[in-house]
C-alpha cells in the first residue's frame, strides 16, 4: 500500500530532506506502513529511511531530525486514516443498542478498535481481534490503551459482551504486561450481575497488573427507556452505589498503602447516586480516569475557584430580548453542584437542571441532553439568554437530535450561548456578565 503525500510543512525535516505533495509513500525503514499507527511507530527515530515513489520511479529519502518527538511534517490522503474495526459484540449494557429509529446513521455505528483506544482513549474489549491483530499491539508497543474489563470470569465476561460463549482477557492482560505495554481499565457496574463480591474480585485482580495496569473506573450502567427485547438489566440505585462505594474505597486504601496510587475510582454518577459527597480533588490524583466522567464535578469545581481566565467568551446566536436573567441549562445530576458554584458569584443566573424525557429520566448526565427536552421545559421562560454547555453539541456542533444552537435559540425566542464544559470559562463568563450589567 502506497499513501500520498498531500502536503508538506515549511521548514520541516521531511521539507528539509526534498519531499513534495504528489509524492507517495511507500514504506518506512524496509516496512510496509498499513495506517497511521504504523507511520507513527515506524518513524519514532531521529534517522528514518522513506520508501518514495515518484513518476513511475523509487527512491530512498533519509529523513533526520535532532528529536524524534519533532513531527516530520507530512500529511497524507485518505489511506493513511484508521478505518473502524466494527464490534461484532452484544453487549448487555451496550449504548447503542437503546437508541431509537430516526437518529443520525453515525450514532449507531459501534467500534471495538485498539488503534482508536490508542489514539483517541476509546475504551475496547479485545474480543474482535485476531490474534494476529493482537500480535500488532505489541509489535507497535501501542500503549497505552484503554480497556473494557467489565469482570475476570470468563464465563460472566462472556455472558455480559453477549458473545455466547466464555472469553478470558487474562492471557491478553498478561501479554501486554510482559510485553511493558500499560492499560487503563473500566468496570461497567451491572446491579446483580458484576457487582459485590465479584466487582471485588475483578478489582483486586486488576491490581495485581499494576504498574501495567494504571487505574481502573468503575462506572454505573446507562440504562435509556428503548430496552424492548435487550437483556433485562435494573439501574444503580442508592444500595447498589453505596455498596460498590464501600469496595472502591476498600481497595483505594489498600492499593495506597501497597502501591502508592489509589488505582481505583468511581464515576461521579456512582456517589450522586449514593448520594454522597464528590471527593476532593487530591483523591482523583492526575485525574487518569476524567473522561470516563471520573472527578468530572471537582475538577470542574476547582477550575470554578481558581477562576483561571481563559480566552473568548463562548459563541452567541439568535435573538435578543427578556429580562436580565441568564439560564443556565445541564443534566440533573450537575445541578445541585452548579447552583452553589454559581449562586456565590451571580446573583442573576440559574440553574435549570433539564429532566431526560427522551432517554428516560434514569439518564442525567449533560453530554445526554436533546434539545427538544430543553425547548419543552425552557418554553416561555423569562430570561434574557440561555447558555449551553459543549458537551451537549456533537463534534460538528449539533444537539443529538440534530438540532442546531442557532434553531435552539429561535424555538425559545431567547438568544443561546455554548459555552466550554469547564469551570474556568463559566466563571469568567458570569464575571462578565456581571461586568455588563
Amino acid at each position: 500500500m502506497v499513501h500520498e503525500i498531500i502536503a508538506v510543512a515549511p521548514g520541516s525535516p521531511a521539507d528539509q530532506a526534498g519531499l513534495r505533495p504528489g509524492m507517495r509513500l511507500a514504506g518506512v525503514n524496509g516496512r510496509r506502513v498499513r495506517d497511521q499507527i504504523d507511520y507513527l511507530a515506524l518513524t519514532a527515530a531521529r534517522r528514518v529511511l522513506m520508501d518514495i515513489e515518484e513518476d513511475g520511479g523509487r527512491a530512498a529519502v533519509s529523513v533526520r531530525r535532532d528529536d524524534p518527538s519533532q513531527p516530520i511534517g507530512l500529511t497524507f490522503g485518505q489511506s493513511m486514516r484508521v478505518k473502524p474495526l466494527r464490534c461484532r459484540n452484544r453487549c448487555a449494557f451496550c449504548f447503542v443498542d437503546q437508541l431509537p429509529e430516526g437518529m443520525r446513521p453515525p450514532l449507531y455505528v459501534k467500534d471495538d478498535d485498539w488503534r482508536m483506544s490508542l489514539m483517541m482513549g476509546n475504551y475496547v474489549t479485545l474480543t474482535n481481534l485476531s490474534d494476529a491483530g493482537f500480535a500488532r499491539i505489541i509489535s507497535r508497543k501501542a500503549s497505552p490503551l484503554y480497556l473494557s474489563v467489565h469482570t475476570l470470569d470468563p464465563a460472566l465476561r462472556g455472558r455480559l459482551l453477549g458473545l455466547g460463549r466464555p472469553d478470558d482477557i487474562r492471557p491478553r492482560l498478561d501479554a501486554l504486561r510482559d510485553s511493558g505495554l500499560a492499560f487503563h481499565a473500566q468496570i461497567v457496574m451491572c446491579p446483580g450481575w458484576n457487582d459485590g463480591a465479584e466487582l471485588s474480585r475483578t478489582l483486586d485482580g486488576l491490581a495485581g497488573y499494576y504498574p501495567a495496569a494504571r487505574s481502573v473506573a468503575v462506572v454505573p450502567v446507562g440504562l435509556t427507556r428503548y430496552r424492548d427485547g435487550l437483556v433485562p438489566l435494573r439501574p444503580v440505585d442508592r444500595a447498589a452505589a453505596l455498596e460498590t462505594l464501600g469496595i472502591t474505597r476498600r481497595v483505594q486504601s489498600e492499593c495506597l498503602a501497597r502501591l502508592g496510587t489509589r488505582f481505583a475510582f468511581a464515576a461521579d454518577e456512582m456517589y450522586i447516586a449514593a448520594g454522597e459527597s464528590i471527593p476532593d480533588d487530591a483523591e482523583y490524583e492526575d485525574y487518569p480516569q476524567i473522561e470516563n466522567g471520573v472527578g468530572l464535578v471537582r475538577r470542574f469545581t476547582v477550575e470554578f475557584s481558581e477562576g483561571a481566565a481563559l480566552p473568548g467568551s463562548g459563541e452567541g446566536s439568535g435573538v435578543s430580548g427578556g429580562n436580565g436573567k441568564v439560564i443556565i441549562v445541564t443534566g440533573e445530576a450537575a445541578a445541585p453542584f452548579l447552583r452553589g458554584l454559581v449562586g456565590s458569584v451571580a446573583a442573576n443566573a440559574e440553574v435549570r437542571a433539564i429532566s431526560n424525557r427522551f432517554w428516560g429520566e434514569t439518564i442525567t448526565v449533560a453530554g445526554l441532553v436533546m434539545s427538544s427536552d430543553i425547548i419543552e421545559q425552557l418554553s416561555g421562560v423569562d430570561a434574557r439568554e440561555i447558555w449551553i454547555p459543549d458537551v451537549m453539541l456533537s463534534a460538528d456542533g449539533v444537539f443529538l437530535d440534530d438540532r442546531t444552537p442557532e434553531q435552539l435559540a429561535a424555538a425559545l425566542g431567547k438568544p443561546t450561548r455554548v459555552l466550554p464544559s469547564d469551570g474556568a470559562a463559566l466563571r469568567q463568563a458570569l464575571e462578565q456578565k456581571a461586568e455588563v450589567q
